[in-house]
């Protein structure tokens, strides 16, 4: 391994540090690499709850052997940051950390909690479970579009909202959705987020 101070990497010895294959044994008794409490090489799956950041979104481990992930909150708590998310988020159907390829899978408890600048959310195909509360205080959220290909949810007719295919509810909307006519019901703090107007089809 090179040659690092112990001031080199200073406060990001909890953070993972992937090393190349074959290699993690000659890093956990260097001098000052051995202070990070998780050393894996590339490739290696990491343990769930393990929380990852990729292109300023932030993932935890869910399922280690499927290398799934959930998109998650920024910090130690959804109240560590003022709006953490803001403009467009794309939330992609896999990312790669390390040489590592998760697949996104879903939407966690308070994810984008006080994201008040964001402002359009597109959602991959991968996702197949939002918590209720995953967006709320995202006021300015103005358009969200389902991936097509999204096996559970979509956003049928450019609706701007998130809805169960299987069962026509409606799970997420912002302040410029439009109801689908063939929406059967609205799901729990769908509209959290408030809205310019209601109109029911």
């Amino acid at each position: 391994p090179p040659t690092i101070k112990s001031s080199s990497f200073y406060g990001l010895n909890q953070v993972p540090l992937i090393v190349p294959q074959g290699c993690k044994e000659a890093y956990q008794s260097a001098s000052y690499w051995r202070s990070f409490a998780n050393i894996y090489e590339g490739g290696e799956s990491l343990p769930v709850g393990t929380k990852l950041e990729v292109d300023n979104i932030y993932y935890i481990v869910t399922n280690a052997e499927n290398k799934s992930v959930e998109v998650t909150y920024k910090g130690s708590s959804p109240n560590s940051y003022h709006s953490p998310y803001i403009g467009t988020i794309n939330i992609s159907d896999t990312i790669t950390y390390g040489s590592t390829v998760y697949n996104v899978t879903s939407i966690g408890e308070n994810a984008f909690y006080n994201s008040y600048e964001l402002d359009i959310l597109n959602i991959g195909s991968n996702i197949s479970h939002i918590s209720k509360y995953a967006f709320n205080n995202c006021d300015n959220l103005s358009m969200i579009v389902v991936d097509a290909d999204n096996k559970v949810y979509d956003s049928r007719n450019g609706c701007n909202a998130v809805i169960k295919t299987a069962t026509d509810t409606l799970v997420l909307g912002c302040k410029t959705t439009v109801i689908p006519t063939d929406i059967s019901a609205i799901g729990e703090y769908a509209f959290v987020n408030g809205g310019e107007s209601i109109t029911i089809p």
